[in-house]
């Protein structure tokens, strides 16, 4: 029947205890050793009974913050195949783009900031609002080594613990990411590079999102939403648009891997205002171009756009299994009501507040987070 498989609440616990109270009775006195023994077994169940129910609730915590646990390791895995820490890349790259530059060379995963380091004039541009540096003055590091030196990795924060950790919380954390949600740069962008193909077209990028106001109105916990956020997409939808007939020739997959993987010494900056060794800076000559012939394309490759992000995110969204997941766990408030006698209206009020939160994924939908005017040119 299987039914000792798998740790059944605590059971495991006593009937291990009460195994090794009966044979040690047994080999004591094979005749009455049980019934000798009969009373201190009893006692013993007892007193395990605590044990038992503090076992039921590390399961009922494991059964409650499943899909959150899941959505946690998803997060961290896709972050942590990145050879170099695709995180700490992102942040330091926008902390540099917005004044605020770490010390190079930077090793072993450790990040040096430094007050010198720091561009007024960038972050003037960016409206970038940097760290309370003082804050800083009573860290071991600083104190020790007179220098901010931390990491954006968890796992080396773990063994160094004399560094800081720049993690939610931490001023440097804090000030970039304000910075890069509150800002409008990065949201639009023309890019020239050499590539297997020749492409012309519009690659446009959405992030999803959810009507939490909704959520709010009806009093339901914000924290249910994160609970089966991850049945939603996790990462952003990129929908490449031709503008060409050859353009659109060029599999999906193609564009977007020349986007993700530019490198730097091999773009050409398509929007620049400066004209280097041209006549006209390449800005000015999009300017140039009269709005009434290029924003009615514009508007149709956008509607494209927003329809194909559409479909993706209902094929990329679980909500069949967020559906059995939430029923899952009812079923185990339920369970857990029955065995306690306690009041089946607390089952009620959550299976209401799933199907709310569900009802809520379901009106999600793609966000223009940014688009980009992405042209490739075979070598040579």
């Amino acid at each position: 029947m299987k039914l000792f498989e798998q740790s059944l609440s605590g059971l495991e616990i006593i009937t291990g205890e009460l195994n090794n109270l009966i044979v040690e009775a047994l080999l004591d006195d094979f005749q009455n050793g049980l019934e000798n023994a009969f009373e201190d077994i009893l006692d013993q169940a007892e007193e395990m009974r605590d044990s038992v129910e503090d076992e039921q609730l590390f399961d009922i915590g494991a059964t409650l913050y499943r899909p959150l646990s899941l959505g946690v390791d998803h997060v961290l895995k896709l972050y942590a195949q990145e050879a170099d820490n695709l995180f700490a890349q992102a942040m330091l790259g926008w902390g540099r783009q917005a004044g605020l530059e770490s010390e190079y060379p930077i090793q072993n995963g450790l990040v040096e900031f430094r007050e010198s380091r720091f561009s007024p004039n960038a972050a003037k541009q960016s409206l970038f609002v940097p760290p309370d540096w003082s804050v800083y003055q009573d860290s071991s590091i600083v104190r020790r080594e007179g220098r901010i030196l931390g990491s954006f990795d968890r796992n080396i924060a773990a063994l160094r613990e004399d560094i800081l950790f720049f993690a939610p919380g931490d001023g440097v954390y804090n000030a970039i990411i304000s910075n890069a949600v509150g800002c409008s740069r990065g949201r639009c962008a023309a890019i020239g590079t050499p590539g297997p193909f020749n492409y012309d077209g519009l690659v446009y990028i959405y992030r999803i999102e959810v009507p939490i106001e909704k959520l709010v109105d009806e009093c339901v916990p914000l924290q249910t939403l994160a609970q089966f956020r991850m049945f939603l997409p996790l990462e952003q939808i990129i929908v490449p648009i031709g503008l060409t007939a050859k353009s659109r020739e060029i599999p999906e997959k193609e564009v977007v891997s020349a986007l993700l993987n530019l490198k730097e010494n091999r773009v050409d900056h398509l929007g620049r205002r400066g004209a280097g060794r041209l006549s006209v800076s390449p800005r000015d000559v999009y300017t140039k171009t009269p709005p009434e012939q290029w924003e009615p394309l514009v508007a149709v490759c956008t509607a494209n756009a927003f329809k194909r992000a559409t479909i993706k995110l209902r094929e990329e969204a679980d909500l069949k299994t967020a559906h059995k997941e939430m029923n899952r766990i009812i079923n185990g408030y339920h369970a857990e009501a029955l065995y306690f006698d306690r009041d089946l209206e607390i089952v009620e009020e959550k299976a209401k507040i799933f199907k709310t939160t569900l009802s809520v994924m379901k009106q999600a939908k793609p966000v223009l987070d940014s688009v980009c005017f992405l042209r490739v040119r075979k070598h040579g």
